[in-house]
């Protein structure tokens, strides 16, 4: 099996990818425990952070807006009292202290996590991935899918201005009513969102289907693109699975009126990427997930065109 050089990953995709980790492992320990405890959130910080540094033990931390300095925040300074409000909260979390729906419940327990800000840095992240497991323990989602993070980060300035209402005057309302339209919107995103992929893996499996109508027992996958067609004999070229994109990208090139593809579109069907950002690793694909739907949509005819005179 390949190995990953870890040294040329960057930092936004290492994000990702502990990101990804942490998810991954908070299922498992819900699903293991029956419970969410701070010993899971602790663990979840240390792989997001990578170090192990636990909850804050040194006063001095403030939340100030970036741009005009302003204090937005000033947490629990004392480490006694951070450690007595997470267990305060890990209590409110595994008991049913009230009758509120689980969804009300889960944005009072983002206000409290994130006003108590019990970590030199994470907090938001962690957060948010807190998030997800606790619809995943109160059996609301099955699978740790629903990420807040986009809706959130886009109303990035109303979100830091319900939270500094609930925290200054005590208005509710308004932090809850932005949270339920952040899990309504993103649902209905990440249902869209399953929906492409399935068509996408739909368009893969009809592609695999056509290969091996060609093949025999014991010849090659190569060898099915070259009965296809997909070669040139008198210029003495040979099609392979690794040039295949070339002949996709060549194809589309080829029949452009018929799709209307724009290169952008081309690019993230063959899966290359933008950059290194941390957006584009979230964002960039899901950014043209409808003209790629259309593309692969347009590639199917092709190829059952290509299968009927076949």
């Amino acid at each position: 099996m390949a190995q990953i050089d870890e040294s040329r990953i960057s930092k936004n995709a290492k994000e990702v990818q502990n990101y990804e980790r942490d998810l991954k492992m908070g299922f498992y320990l819900i699903k293991k425990d029956k419970l969410l405890f701070n010993r899971h959130i602790l663990q979840i910080q240390k792989i997001l952070e990578g170090n192990n540094a636990g909850f804050r033990t040194q006063s001095g931390t403030i939340l100030k807006n970036a741009l005009t300095g302003d204090i937005k925040h000033i947490p629990p300074q004392h480490k006694d009292d951070i450690v007595r409000l997470m267990d305060n909260l890990e209590c409110y979390i595994n008991k049913d202290l009230d009758t509120f729906d689980p969804l009300l419940r889960l944005a009072i327990i983002h206000y409290q996590f994130e006003a108590i800000h019990p970590f030199h840095d994470g907090n938001g992240r962690s957060g948010r991935i807190l998030n997800v497991l606790y619809l995943v323990y109160k059996r609301l989602l099955d699978l740790p899918i629903l990420y807040l993070s986009t809706y959130i980060i886009k109303y990035k300035q109303d979100y830091h201005r319900l939270l500094s209402q609930v925290s200054n005057n005590g208005v509710w309302n308004e932090w809850i009513c932005y949270i339920l339209q952040g899990i309504d919107q993103t649902s209905s995103a990440t249902i869209q969102r399953i929906k492409d992929i399935d068509i996408a893996i739909k368009y893969s499996k009809d592609l695999v289907e056509i290969l091996f109508s060609h093949l025999s027992i014991g010849e090659s996958m190569d060898k099915a693109l070259r009965v296809m067609g997909f070669s040139d004999k008198e210029r003495g070229r040979k099609q392979t699975l690794h040039s295949f994109r070339g002949t996709f990208r060549s194809l589309c090139d080829t029949y452009q009126k018929e799709h209307n593809a724009t290169f952008e579109v081309k690019e993230a069907v063959l899966d290359h990427r933008i950059g290194n950002s941390m957006v584009a690793a979230y964002l960039h694909k899901a950014d043209y997930l409808e003209e790629m739907k259309a593309l692969l949509c347009w590639w199917a005819d092709f190829l059952d065109r290509l299968k009927t005179s076949s």
